[in-house]
């Protein structure tokens, strides 16, 4: 399955309507002034759909532009099916904390062929970079409750800000 994501992560570039005009639009905006406009919000509103939307996503995409070197729509969707991997690496490590290896390789399994989270993972939207964030931070601080260790309250808390910073909804 994820394998399968990254296939079709670059079997094209980024199309998906909202994936192009709400964030690879903002990411162009800003790799190419190499920063966020002072004036973003203002002169930008009658070009670039849904504004007032979080920024990670289009950040990142920048960042992902800035690394290549060019505005490269294909190899830019390399984040989403690294997410999708993230989010099932995550979710086998938490529930192999409370079973067996079998039992949290299944349950894995199970997660990872969901249709709607693998596609997620390739199509551009931020929906599972929200999955990822809120899924960590969700995990954290169940272990947190368990063990008591600051370090997991203190992840928690990154991922639900990061959560706040990727998706209005």
């Amino acid at each position: 399955q994820v394998l399968y994501a990254f296939f079709r992560a670059f079997a094209k570039p980024l199309e998906a309507y909202d994936a192009v005009a709400i964030y690879a639009l903002k990411a162009k905006i800003f790799y190419i002034a190499k920063s966020i406009p002072q004036d973003f919000f203002t002169a930008f509103k009658d070009l670039v759909p849904h504004i007032e939307y979080p920024l990670l996503l289009p950040l990142a995409e920048a960042y992902t532009y800035a690394s290549l070197g060019s505005l490269n729509d294909l190899l830019v969707k390399i984040m989403f099916p690294i997410y999708y991997t993230g989010s099932l690496i995550i979710f086998y490590f938490v529930i192999k904390r409370y079973s067996e290896r079998k039992i949290s390789l299944l349950f894995t399994f199970l997660l990872a062929t969901i249709p709607q989270l693998n596609e997620y993972g390739t199509n551009g939207y931020a929906d599972i970079l929200l999955t990822f964030n809120y899924s960590a931070s969700f995990f954290y601080i169940l272990l947190w409750m368990k063990l008591h260790e600051g370090r997991f309250l203190a992840l928690s808390l990154i991922f639900s800000i990061l959560s706040i910073w990727t998706k209005s909804e």
